[in-house]
């Protein structure tokens, strides 16, 4: 794939913990911050295949990896490998064996002369930054200095790339779109609003629910599971009748 060294700068901001936003307005510390070099070109064929990843599952995250090289300092992703096979869990995705053992076959079979340079991943209605997982991946998985991490929301279209900076992963200052044969535009964004801590409460609220329901749907299977004498000895007592509880029938069509 050939790449055009056009580059649209998207993002002039180095906060850690958010991405693109619409509306809004930049603080002052960032807005007097000087510019940092373009250290990210990705093109945009692949941004559209992100997106259309992420938007595949609105309501679960997805993954995959960034692949391209490094040229002058300058990380440049020239395609990207979904993560098939990969553990989806509401607010969190896990790269398994089978994801990486299908994103390294493809990788041999279709980009022998091209390398991880990141990876990428979706947060569904909850905004862009690096959670404490998400850290925990790139440091053990990605901590290259060159590689980076590539967050899209699919709700809002939102989307920002974090990289290494002084030993921390943050929000990087430039990331260019090179487009074959288009125009160098550059446009600097608002910074957004962070992320509310609502929505980590509602992904953590959710897997304890998730929990819940599996322990209830095995204890009622286990009670149909007992002989029919059985399953009224497990049932609460509070839904039991008591035992000896007298049946009027006869009274109830008018004979003693």
């Amino acid at each position: 794939m050939v790449i055009a060294r056009t580059c649209s700068v998207l993002w002039r901001r180095s906060r850690p913990a958010c991405g693109r936003r619409r509306g809004g307005r930049m603080p002052e510390s960032e807005a007097s911050a000087p510019a940092a070099p373009c250290r990210v070109e990705i093109d945009a064929q692949v941004l559209t295949e992100i997106r259309q990843h992420a938007r595949s599952a609105m309501a679960e995250e997805i993954c995959g990896v960034l692949i391209g090289e490094v040229a002058e300092g300058v990380t440049k992703v020239s395609a990207r490998i979904p993560g098939e096979g990969a553990a989806q869990a509401g607010a969190q995705v896990t790269f398994t064996q089978e994801a990486w053992e299908h994103i390294y076959r493809v990788k041999d079979e279709q980009y022998p002369d091209l390398a991880v340079v990141g990876w990428y991943h979706s947060h569904p209605g909850f905004g862009i930054f690096f959670s404490d997982y998400d850290e925990f991946i790139h440091a053990n998985f990605f901590n290259a200095p060159h590689q980076v991490g590539w967050v899209c929301d699919p709700h809002s279209g939102d989307e920002g790339c974090f990289g290494w900076v002084e030993g921390e992963v943050r929000l990087l200052g430039l990331v260019g779109v090179t487009r074959p044969g288009g125009d160098c535009r550059v446009e600097e964004q608002p910074a957004p609003v962070p992320p509310k801590a609502t929505w980590r409460w509602v992904g953590q609220a959710w897997k304890v629910l998730e929990i819940l329901l599996i322990v209830l749907l095995a204890f009622f299977i286990g009670v149909l599971a007992r002989p029919l004498v059985d399953r009224w000895d497990v049932l609460p007592s509070w839904l039991r009748l008591p035992h000896h509880a007298p049946v009027q029938i006869g009274g109830i069509f008018g004979h003693e």
